[in-house]
């Protein structure tokens, strides 16, 4: 299963940087992709994750995941 994060706005860049297997990361104004399959987290609004049924992160929530996944991968390597 792969991991979608969807952000409100634009994608900060340390994002986009981010190389990790089955991890996408869209910006909502390059359209939303199809969902099924994977495990989406719409990231700063909280009412299109509703809508769609899916989870969600505020933008702090997602900067402490980054963190720990930055710590993760560099650990595993």
């Amino acid at each position: 299963m792969s991991l979608l994060l969807l952000f409100k706005g634009d994608v900060p860049q340390h994002w986009r940087s981010l190389k990790a297997d089955g991890l996408e990361v869209r910006g909502l104004g390059e359209g939303l992709p199809p969902l099924e399959g994977r495990f989406v987290v719409v990231v700063g609004d909280r009412e299109l994750a509703e809508r769609l049924g899916v989870a969600y992160m505020d933008e702090a929530e997602a900067e402490d995941f980054y963190r720990f996944l930055i710590q993760r991968l560099s650990s595993s390597s």
